[in-house]
C-alpha cells in the first residue's frame, strides 16, 4: 500500500517517539542515498558524503519491501563523513546504518573511527554486530548476506557505555574503557572501509546501503526498537525471551507492523480488547506476521500461549494545521476510510477549560471531520477508537494536541 506523506501524518509521528527518543534527538545527519550524498536533514551543516573510490553506482532495489534508489559500493570503495562535529560529540553519538553486505563470512567494516589507522571499530561478524575487541555481539537477530538489516552503534561519554544493536535487537554492550568508540582527531567516520595499518586489514565490505543517520546522543534501547528503517516503511517489532521488542509501538493510522518471531517456542500477536483486531496465529522460530493499523486507538496484544506476554500499538489521530487560529479550519482524520459493517468511530474532545475528555463524535461511521475551535483560544485535545456493534473496543488513541490563538 502507498503510504501517505502528509505534513500532519508526519507531526503526528514525531510527536509519538519524541518521549521514547528524546536523549538522542532529531537526527543531525540523514543521508538516504536518493540520486544523492547529501544529508535530507541538517542540511546547512551536515557535509555531504565523500567517495573513497570509484565503483559505486545507483540502483533501485526493494528496501523493507519497499522499491527505493540505494547505493551499490563494492570493495575496497567505501564512504567518508567529514567533519563530524556539528553532527555529533566525538564520544557521544547514535549511528544508524541500513545496509545490505554481499559477504559476512569472516569481519566485514561497517564503521572506522580513527581514519584507518586502528583495527577495532564496528564490524558484521558471521552474521551478527561486533566491535572488536572491546565487544563479541550475539543476538537472536542473524544478517544474512545481500539482505538489508539496520546496524546501530550508540555511546555515551559520561559513563563509556558503548552498545551496539541489530535489527533493533541488543547484540552487545560494554564499558568502552579505551575509548576505541571515540570519533578520532581527524573528525572522520569512514564506513565499509577498513584500516590500512594496525593490525589486520582489506576487511573491507562490499553490498548495498540504503540509509545512515546520526544522532547527538546515545539512544536508549526501547528508542532504538523504535527506530523506523526508511520513510513510510513498516515499524518492526519482535518476540525474543518471551517478550515483545519494543513493548510498545507508536504508530500513525495507515502505518504497518511487522513482527519477527525469534524464540524457538511459539507465540502469538493476539489483540486483547475483545474485538478481534488482529491475530497472527501460531508463529515458531522465523514466522512473520505483517499488521496494517487503518484506525486511530491504542492497541493491546499479548500471546495466547504465554499470558506474561503483553505489547501496545499506540496509533495516534492526525490534525492539519498543526496550530491556528479561533476562525481555522482544522482537518481532523482517524481513520483510512469510513468503518466497516459492524463497526463505528468514538472520537472525544479535551478543550481549555475541560479537565477530562468528553464525547465529540460517538458511534460515527465517518473517518474525518472538519473543526473549528469553539471554545476559544488554547490546547485542544482530540483522541479516537474504533468500536465493534457486538463485541468489545480497542482503547482510546494517543492524544492530538492542536494550539489555537
Amino acid at each position: 500500500m502507498k503510504k501517505r506523506t502528509d505534513i500532519a501524518r508526519l507531526f503526528a509521528a514525531a510527536t509519538l517517539i519524541a518521549a521514547a527518543s528524546a536523549a538522542a534527538g532529531e537526527p543531525t545527519a540523514d543521508y538516504q542515498f536518493n540520486d544523492s550524498l547529501s544529508s535530507s536533514a541538517n542540511k546547512k551543516k551536515a557535509p555531504p558524503l565523500v567517495l573513497l573510490a570509484s565503483g559505486n553506482t545507483y540502483v533501485t532495489t526493494t528496501v523493507d519491501g519497499v522499491e527505493r534508489q540505494v547505493l551499490q559500493f563494492p570493495l575496497h570503495a567505501g564512504l567518508q563523513l567529514q567533519p563530524t562535529t556539528k553532527l555529533v560529540g566525538n564520544g557521544d553519538y547514535t549511528i544508524a546504518v541500513l545496509a545490505g553486505i554481499d559477504d559476512i563470512s569472516g569481519r566485514r567494516r561497517l564503521v572506522d573511527f580513527k581514519s584507518g589507522t586502528s583495527d577495532s571499530g564496528l564490524y558484521e561478524v558471521s552474521g551478527t554486530l561486533s566491535f572488536p575487541p572491546a565487544a563479541n555481539g550475539s543476538s537472536p537477530a542473524a544478517a544474512t548476506p545481500g539482505e538489508f538489516h539496520q546496524y546501530v552503534l550508540t555511546r555515551n561519554s559520561s559513563t563509556g557505555r558503548l552498545a551496539g544493536y541489530l535489527d533493533g535487537l541488543p547484540t552487545f554492550a560494554v564499558t568502552d574503557s579505551g575509548n576505541l568508540g571515540v570519533i578520532g582527531p581527524e573528525n572522520a567516520l569512514r564506513f565499509f572501509f577498513d584500516n590500512t595499518t594496525d593490525g589486520t586489514t582489506g576487511e573491507d565490505a562490499s553490498g548495498q546501503v540504503a540509509r545512515i543517520r546520526l544522532f547527538p546522543a546515545e539512544m536508549n534501547s526501547e528508542a532504538v526498537a523504535q527506530l523506523d528503517w526508511i520513510p513510510n516503511g513498516p515499524q518492526h517489532a519482535s518476540t525474543v525471551n518471551y517478550t515483545y521488542v519494543p513493548a510498545n509501538t507508536p504508530l500513525v493510522f495507515g502505518d504497518t507492523v511487522e513482527w519477527r518471531f525469534y524464540d524457538i517456542a511459539g507465540h502469538t500477536v493476539t489483540d486483547e480488547s475483545g474485538s478481534g483486531a488482529f491475530d497472527s496465529g501460531y508463529e515458531t522460530k522465523g514466522g512473520v506476521f505483517t499488521q496494517l493499523f487503518d484506525a486511530a486507538g491504542t492497541y493491546d496484544y499479548g500471546c495466547s500461549f504465554h499470558s506474561s506476554m503483553h505489547g501496545t500499538v499506540a496509533v495516534a489521530m492526525t490534525g492539519k494545521p498543526a496550530e491556528g487560529s479561533i476562525s481555522t479550519s482544522f482537518t481532523l482524520k482517524w481513520a483510512l476510510a469510513k468503518a466497516a459493517s459492524g463497526f463505528v468511530y468514538d472520537v472525544e474532545i479535551q478543550r481549555p477549560s475541560d479537565a477530562s475528555f468528553v464525547a465529540f463524535r460517538s458511534g460515527t461511521s465517518k473517518n474525518k471531520v472538519s473543526f473549528v475551535p469553539d471554545a476559544g483560544p488554547g490546547t485542544y485535545q482530540f483522541r479516537a477508537r474504533r468500536r465493534s456493534l457486538t463485541s468489545g473496543a480497542i482503547a482510546y488513541s494517543p492524544a492530538l494536541v492542536i494550539q489555537v490563538s
